[in-house]
């Protein structure tokens, strides 16, 4: 049976991609970390598998080990000058010399909130001889992420800037702006063409004020503000979450996140020698989605097993609820298949009948390497 708040999410859902609503999620409860110091350019450089020592975007990267798996999934952006003293201004940071100059670059660190600690310590042992400083500003910024068809008027009335201007048409842009009198630093994401999602970084103090002001702006443009949740933004977006989805024994490659690793042949990484040999020998399992059969009566929860032709092949990760499928739906990693050539590139799941089994009946399933949109 599904949970008495499934209709609440679904309109939370909605709100996100109808023509006159705006969803609003407080995303504060994210982990923040800063890493700076005189050695910061060369620490990110080594603990990023993407190139994230760009001006103006924030990127999408993973931090592995040596073995290729997957320690940290992050977006991680450089903190332009104009940033700092939002920045700095709420934490205790050693960015300065004598003089009062600035040393060195600073690294914005933004990771699921539950995985503060671990991502710390990774970036901690990962570049212990570089003289750099991991500072955790969880509690100093606030996320206020504004979604939706008219995101980008409503936020519009709030600040000068141009938003359509084409500073802002880069991919994952992000920039300094003042928001209805406070300084904000907003990052801009492109769900689907022409639709930008917006997340406001600003001092965890001026939250609530934002808040206010984004409600007002939503009024006077006659769209109705909708608050939504966690399980609302999972549903949208069916992230591959860290420690649920992928962790430290699964490679970018298995995960599908293979956007996280850098095309350049010069840049070096922690792990770039397994993920070269996994990317020469092949992945021996990939990550898929797996969506149940419509008007199926089976809530996927996770640890279910996963059956491909009557054999049990692998469990289900993550689970969850896809409002716009209106199908329950989940995460498994499966095997290829023992009987061929590991070099084929042919997996379980490009045949065969899959099953997922719950509670001991077993319900069919279908199998995709990305949530489908339809």
């Amino acid at each position: 049976q599904h949970p008495g708040c499934l209709e609440q999410i679904s309109a939370e859902c909605n709100a996100a991609s109808s023509c006159d609503t705006v969803a609003v999620f407080n995303k504060s409860s994210s982990g923040k970390l800063l890493l700076s110091g005189k050695g910061a350019a060369r620490a990110i450089d080594w603990l990023c598998s993407n190139d994230v020592r760009v001006d103006g975007q924030a990127i999408h990267t993973c931090m592995l080990n040596k073995y290729g798996g997957v320690e940290v999934v992050a977006t991680v952006a450089r903190v332009p000058p104009d940033v700092h003293p939002l920045i700095i201004g709420n934490a205790a940071l050693a960015t300065a010399d004598g003089d009062g100059a600035a040393v060195g670059e600073m690294y914005y660190i933004v990771c699921d909130g539950g995985a503060v600690a671990h991502v710390q310590r990774h970036v901690e042992r990962a570049v212990l001889e570089e003289e750099v400083q991991v500072t955790d500003i969880s509690q100093d910024l606030g996320i206020l992420s504004i979604q939706g068809l008219e995101s980008g008027p409503v936020l519009q009335q709030l600040t000068s800037s141009d938003l359509m201007s084409p500073d802002f048409e880069v991919e994952n842009a992000h920039r300094l702006l003042d928001i209805a009198g406070h300084p904000a630093w907003v990052m801009m994401k492109s769900e689907q063409p022409t639709i930008m999602n917006y997340d406001i970084h600003l001092p965890l103090h001026s939250l609530h004020g934002v808040y206010e002001e984004v409600l007002a702006a939503a009024k006077a443009s006659n769209c109705r503000l909708v608050n939504a949740g966690y399980r609302a933004l999972q549903c949208i977006s069916f992230p591959c979450s860290w420690g649920v989805d992928v962790d430290y024994n699964d490679t970018p490659l298995e995960a599908g996140l293979q956007n996280t690793l850098s095309s350049s042949a010069e840049k070096s990484y922690l792990g770039k020698e397994a993920v070269e040999r996994q990317l020469r020998d092949g992945v021996k399992r990939r990550r898929f989605v797996l969506v149940t059969q419509p008007d199926s009566p089976v809530i996927l929860h996770g640890k279910e097993g996963v059956f491909c032709d009557g054999r049990l092949v692998s469990i289900v990760r993550n689970a969850g609820y896809s409002h716009r499928l209106q199908r329950s739906i989940g995460t498994a990693y499966i095997p290829k298949d023992p009987n061929m050539d590991i070099n084929d590139g042919q997996f379980l799941a490009e045949g065969g009948e899959f099953e997922v089994d719950c509670m001991g009946v077993r319900y069919p399933v279908q199998v995709y390497l990305s949530l489908p949109l339809h």
